[in-house]
């Protein structure tokens, strides 16, 4: 869980910002734990650019609605979807028919004319699973699902023109090619001994474990619907991708800004999944385990095109630029006005520079040429540095609050009933807050915000929870967590 603070704005050929916290106080009552009572639509507003594409063929009743799909910058998308199998266990939670979606760049590949969209080796996948000691069993898909590992050499599915083969391993790989050009053609070091010091297992540099957006596993439940948001990365956030920027080369030496895309892989039986791989026989035993960039799933991967709000600044660099400065909070907004402030004519253009409020203040108050002649701070400037003939101005830009956070994905206890197991997986959509609790948090009250290698020796501590999934003031208002396993 994080708590964000934000800031609200004032301008004054500097902007003074005014922070106001507020924070909502929760009416829930104790109530017995019933699943599903924490909400599972996460789904987020419609926008005038949300678009809904269908599937083909053995998908051809799965439509798939994204709610935003122009003017994004480094932010959460809806994807919400309906007429869907309803997903399956196997050997884990997720068996056979789920969906499993990324992020893509490039042009149309031609291979679907009836649903452009980019190539395979060009799509952010495979990172999850990319730690010498994999993934957790018993919720995420089995195999070689969570991986670019699209075949074998012993497969009878095996193209010697498909993929990178590693003679170490036999694993035929699918490569990430990236936009500046780069490839990588296998993502892991299989000699890698942990025990060793030195090396990397996962050889990608523009994307892991850590820095991967791509959603693995999503569920769709008994009535044929499913949803999930998934974080929408700009060059600046990914580089193999470059969304936004201008970094894709073109002929002559020039640069371009590459189209992107969303790309969903619906993933079916797992008999149909398999073909060609030993687990195709007694397939619901092994449940999927073929990777959504193998040619066989791949054919059926839906596509959706992104337009990205410029992350390049628009404004020349030959002319005479005029400053802003102050926080850094401001940055993001300020990006924004640049396209219609330095393509307006006749504005010179215009940079912003993220510094302290000190340095603000005192930059604007010089007076020398080339300071800022507007800044965004939190209080105004001394009177004392102000000159009466030259008066600062003021005005409001933004109004702040106090934002939480969370992200929780259902983990059922084992004795939890039938109806929550079948939300394992499913993002938890609502939490109920009191005063008290957010109190706890900030103060990080809890003995598992403070244990390193053991408990410190504090009194205060001795009887405190040891985080919030097992503090009674939360269950309290929050129910369905008691069926809910919660590590930390």
């Amino acid at each position: 869980m994080t708590v964000r603070r934000r800031f609200t704005a004032w301008v004054a050929v500097p902007l003074g910002i005014i922070a106001v916290a507020s924070v909502v106080v929760s009416n829930a009552g104790a109530a017995d734990p019933v699943p599903g009572s924490q909400g599972t639509d996460t789904s987020l507003p419609a926008t005038d650019s949300q678009v809904t594409v269908n599937g083909r063929g053995a998908f051809a009743d799965l439509a798939i609605t994204v709610n935003q799909t122009q003017a994004l910058t480094n932010q959460a998308v809806s994807i919400t979807w309906q007429g869907a199998t309803p997903t399956t266990r196997g050997p884990g939670r997720f068996g056979a028919n789920y969906l499993q979606i990324m992020q893509c760049w490039g042009e149309d590949d031609g291979t679907i004319p009836g649903n452009p969209g980019p190539p395979p080796e060009q799509c952010v996948q495979g990172a999850v699973g990319g730690t010498p000691s994999g993934v957790p069993s018993g919720l995420f898909p089995a195999g070689f699902a969570l991986t670019r590992a699209i075949s074998r050499s012993t497969f009878e599915s095996f193209d010697p023109a498909v993929g990178v083969l590693d003679p170490r391993t036999s694993f035929v790989w699918r490569q990430f090619r990236a936009v500046d050009g780069e490839v990588v053609d296998i993502p892991t070091d299989p000699t890698f001994d942990p025990s060793f010091g030195g090396g990397n297992f996962w050889l990608n540099p523009y994307f892991g474990a850590s820095t991967t957006n791509e959603i693995v596993s999503a569920a769709t439940g008994p009535d044929g619907t499913g949803a999930e948001l998934m974080e929408i990365l700009t060059g600046l956030q990914s580089s193999g991708l470059g969304c936004g920027q201008r970094v894709q080369p073109t002929e002559g030496g020039g640069r371009a800004v590459p189209k992107c895309w969303i790309v969903i892989v619906p993933r079916g039986s797992a008999t149909d999944e398999n073909q060609g791989t030993p687990f195709a026989v007694d397939a619901d035993q092994f449940g999927v385990v073929t990777s959504p960039l193998s040619t066989n799933a791949w054919q059926n991967r839906i596509a959706i095109p992104l337009d990205f709000r410029p992350v390049d600044s628009p404004c020349s660099l030959a002319a005479e630029e005029r400053r802003i400065a102050g926080t850094e909070l401001a940055l993001t907004a300020v990006a924004s006005w640049q396209p219609a402030l330095c393509t307006g004519g006749g504005l010179p253009p215009f940079s912003y520079s993220p510094i302290s409020d000190a340095s603000a203040r005192q930059q604007l108050a010089s007076g020398v040429q080339g300071a800022p002649g507007m800044i965004v701070v939190s209080r105004p400037l001394p009177p004392a540095t102000v000159s009466p003939t030259n008066p600062v101005v003021y005005a409001p830009l933004s109004v702040s609050g106090l934002t939480i956070g969370f992200n929780v994905e259902r983990a059922p206890t084992p004795n939890a009933p039938f109806d929550a197991q079948q939300l394992e997986g499913v993002r938890v959509a609502e939490m109920h807050l009191t005063p008290r609790l957010v109190a706890k948090l900030l103060t990080q009250s809890y003995s598992a915000q403070l244990n390193i290698f053991q408990p410190p020796d504090y009194e205060w501590m001795v009887n405190n929870p040891p985080h919030l999934g097992q503090d009674p003031d939360f269950l309290q208002f929050n129910p369905e967590f008691h069926l809910l396993e919660i590590d930390r």
